[in-house]
């Protein structure tokens, strides 16, 4: 990348359009809010999978004790699930309020280019290298 390429210029000939920017922010989430959920609900998972797999070999007092602790590992896991929801949440949320901005301003300043997501900037960034 040359010092006269500006980061944020745009090369291709078919900017996306505003739809197809909608439509990544609408759908956009969070890594960590990802790691977040599947976290909280693994390790109930977990334990509903030793509980059926006592009550196949005939532990069925393990197996109840698998349950109940399934019950309590999920009731345990929930602020952490809910933690990931709100994560991707927000996520979205400011994709979508980025975007309306810069659509407002584009429309007082029409000089203003086409808006690229962080997706959008993410993968100009790495062609450009």
């Amino acid at each position: 990348m040359d010092d006269k390429t500006p980061v944020y210029s745009y090369k291709s000939s078919t900017p996306p359009s505003f739809e197809q920017e909608f439509q990544r922010a609408l759908f956009a989430s969070s890594v960590t809010g990802q790691i977040c959920k599947i976290t909280g609900a693994l390790s109930s998972l977990i334990a509903v999978l030793v509980a059926f797999y006592a009550l196949t070999e005939g532990y069925g007092a393990a197996a109840v004790t698998s349950l109940v602790g399934a019950a309590l590992l999920f009731v345990a896991g929930a602020p952490l699930i809910a933690f990931g929801t709100i994560t991707n949440e927000q996520r979205k949320q400011t994709a979508l309020l980025a975007l309306q901005v810069w659509e407002t301003k584009r429309i007082d300043n029409p000089d203003i280019g086409p808006y690229r997501s962080r997706t959008t900037f993410q993968m100009k960034f790495l062609l450009l290298q």
